[in-house]
């Protein structure tokens, strides 16, 4: 048995590996952030054809507008974020012999 042993972190974190949760966190939030119109406008309208069915005494909820350019552009990046997050994590784990 060799005296000379890889040095380990204590958690078997590196600043890389942490730096690649960073990156795929930020993917996640633009996702989440370019989902929030269209889920939105579904649930107003769910929820106004709900009120429809039941009583007629109450008023709509307004529906807001939102720009599918800008949901296109957040899906894309959020998908570039997290290729770029899981090609990080990939990379740390190769072996480095």
């Amino acid at each position: 048995m060799s005296s000379i042993a890889p040095r380990r972190s204590a958690f078997g974190l590196s600043i890389g590996s942490i730096f690649a949760s960073f990156v795929m966190i930020g993917g996640v939030q633009v996702l989440i952030a370019g989902l929030r119109g269209p889920l939105s406008l579904g649930a107003v309208r769910s929820i106004n054809w709900i009120i429809s069915k039941s009583s007629h005494s109450i008023p709509a909820l307004r529906i807001g507008s939102f720009q599918w350019t800008v949901v296109i552009e957040n899906l894309v990046v959020s998908v570039l974020f997290l290729v770029a997050g899981l090609t990080i994590g990939a990379w740390l784990r190769r072996d480095h012999r």
